[in-house]
């Protein structure tokens, strides 16, 4: 039945194909989205030619040298990623392939039938399926195991792909061993089969993502809470200070009664309680509550951390909501500190002016890290880095392409500076 294997050959090209563009993935912002799914359709092409003939002269040098082409290709003709990538890939399928293959000739015992071209086919397709498969689960499961509260999900995936192996396995090879009359259905099982594993597979990411993206969301919205309790205290504390400091004229007066009277105690419990009142933060204003809070907060952070903390602020208002103002100037300002905290002679220096319709903001801080970019996405240096880590710039950008806004950052071996523009009116 050469049609069957030809099937099962050209399945197999496909799985391969399918662990190559999971194992090396390639970013070539060269290319447009229509001549790589040109390139992949060519190699697809080339699988389904490939699987045709029964036997071809140098079939694995040919395998070689076209998949090698395909990634030098779409890589953009850079030879030196594209053979890292390809080498990367060949250990890959090497070591998984013989090892799938000799754990699945001694759990089925199916040595007898190695001499059967048919079942060998059968064969090499169940190895490029788990190598497939295997790759995929490690990298989703590794993801989501950070979440917390979320690995039943994984498992589940896992359980339901490790049957639909398994019972591709048991059908197939009863099919082979015994009931060759019947091998016509081997296709009609390898399709449901492969349905469903790519349903799963496809789920578990999809699942993932959003899980993900809760969890950030969250993430944000726990942090929206902790400065809008903030920003209440502060705001408080604004409040009790003008308050002082419209009756500072009577404190006087009772100070200078207490100080001619030489009641020393009185004066200096009544003292007591002014100093009380009053708190030794840099008290900024501006004309927007919620952005006053916001920097008072930091402010102090800068003060605790002994880093020299400048502002400006020119803005009639702030039409931004909460959500993104708090977003945009948390990250921007705590990466900041963050970095300038590690030096002697930290400097944090911030500002805000509207021109025209358009909010800047500037945040510009020294450092003594090695900046780490990579594809456009700076790397977190923190230790033992978490899911979470390095999202900072990430969730500024987020909310400043929300807003339809603009980010630039600038860097050097001293200083960070981060520029922002927004729309900000009604």
């Amino acid at each position: 039945m050469d049609w069957l294997r030809i099937y099962f050959d050209f399945i197999n090209g496909l799985f391969y194909f399918f662990t190559l563009e999971f194992l090396v993935p390639i970013k070539n912002k060269h290319y447009s989205v229509t001549k790589k799914h040109n390139l992949r359709l060519f190699y697809l092409i080339y699988t389904l030619i490939y699987a045709i003939p029964k036997n071809i002269p140098f079939s694995l040098i040919l395998d070689d040298c076209m998949t090698f082409l395909y990634i030098y290709l779409i890589s953009g003709f850079h030879f030196k990623t594209s053979f890292k990538k390809f080498i990367t890939y060949q250990i890959y399928i090497i070591i998984s392939a013989s090892t799938v293959y000799t754990f699945h000739c001694v759990l089925t015992n199916d040595f007898f039938l190695l001499n059967n071209e048919l079942y060998v086919s059968y064969k090499n397709l169940i190895c490029s399926v788990i190598a497939y498969i295997l790759p995929c689960l490690f990298v989703y499961t590794k993801r989501l195991i950070v979440l917390p509260n979320k690995k039943r999900y994984g498992i589940s995936f896992c359980i339901s792909i490790t049957l639909s192996v398994f019972v591709l396995s048991y059908l197939s090879l009863t099919l082979l061993s015994g009931h060759s009359d019947d091998t016509w259905i081997l296709p009609v099982i390898f399709s449901f089969i492969f349905i469903i594993i790519a349903i799963c597979l496809s789920g578990y990411n999809h699942i993932l993502l959003s899980l993900e993206e809760n969890a950030r969301q969250q993430v944000l919205i726990s942090k929206y809470e902790l400065e809008n309790n903030y920003y209440q205290n502060i705001k408080s504390s604004m409040d009790s200070f003008r308050s002082l400091r419209h009756d500072f004229k009577n404190h006087l007066i009772i100070l200078n009664g207490y100080a001619a009277q030489k009641n020393l105690d009185r004066l200096q419990e009544y003292l007591g309680k002014i100093s009380d009142t009053m708190t030794d933060m840099q008290v900024i204003q501006t004309p927007h509550d919620l952005t006053s809070a916001i920097l008072n907060a930091k402010a102090m952070l800068c003060q605790q951390k002994n880093i020299h903390f400048h502002y400006k602020c020119c803005f009639q208002n702030i039409y931004l909501s909460d959500f993104h103002l708090i977003t945009i100037l948390g990250n921007l300002l705590d990466n900041a500190i963050t970095a300038a905290g590690k030096l002697d002679n930290g400097s944090v220096s911030f500002s805000m002016e509207q021109t025209d319709t358009y909010l800047h903001i500037t945040c510009k801080n020294n450092h003594r890290e090695r900046i780490i970019e990579k594809n456009g996405t700076f790397q977190s240096t923190k230790k033992n880095p978490g899911m979470f880590h390095g999202l900072g710039i990430k969730n500024i950008q987020n909310s400043v392409n929300t807003l339809n806004g603009t980010l630039d950052i600038q860097y050097d071996d001293a200083n960070f500076v981060v520029l922002i523009t927004v729309p900000n009116y009604i």
